[in-house]
């Protein structure tokens, strides 16, 4: 009886070639769809980055911008004040104009920081923002990856597990036709 097995195990079977390769390209298609996944995962977050990095850029620009006009608009109010200066320098009503402009540029100042909080509040919101939903998309694809190996690893052994049942199955079918054959042969 365990010569039989012997026999049967050590046999050759035209079946397992076909079997086989079908299996084995199951196998790579299923490893390269794991694969792509990985890669859009990673291509999602590089994306999220690169966004966030973009829209920092543009908020910075825009400061930047609101600086230099801020600067241009200091320097045209200068040169108008000094030509103002001269002006009252003659007339002789230098110290009223002066003390009122200087409260003028108090009020303007405060009026300016007034103005701006509510963006730099927003530029504050938005960073922040895109810092959470960065944070949160890699930890969700984290988490992604690891139920995803879990599946496969399940994923795995039922393959494993059905490449072995087909080869056995059509293993028998196989002998059944040697049988069938060997059996017509001895009749003749």
């Amino acid at each position: 009886m365990s010569q039989k097995k012997n026999e049967q195990g050590s046999k050759e079977y035209v079946s397992d070639s076909f079997v086989n390769t079908i299996w084995n390209q199951y196998e790579d298609a299923l490893q390269r769809s794991r694969k792509l996944r990985e890669n859009r995962y990673e291509a999602y977050v590089k994306a999220l980055e690169e966004t966030a990095k973009f829209n920092s850029e543009v908020r910075k620009a825009v400061s930047s911008f609101y600086g230099e006009t801020k600067k241009a608009n200091e320097e045209l109010i200068n040169s108008f004040q000094r030509n103002q200066s001269e002006e009252v320098a003659i007339q002789g009503i230098g110290e009223k104009r002066e003390a009122l402009r200087n409260q003028w540029k108090d009020v303007a100042s405060r009026w300016e920081k007034i103005m701006l909080t509510p963006f730099k509040t927003s530029f504050d919101i938005v960073e922040r923002m895109e810092k959470r939903v960065i944070d949160n998309s890699q930890s969700y694809l984290q988490d992604l990856k690891k139920r995803s190996q879990e599946r496969s690893t399940a994923a795995d052994e039922y393959i494993r597990l059905a490449r072995t049942t087909q080869q056995r199955y059509v293993r028998r079918i196989e002998d059944s036709f040697k049988v069938l054959v060997g059996s017509g042969e001895n009749r003749q």
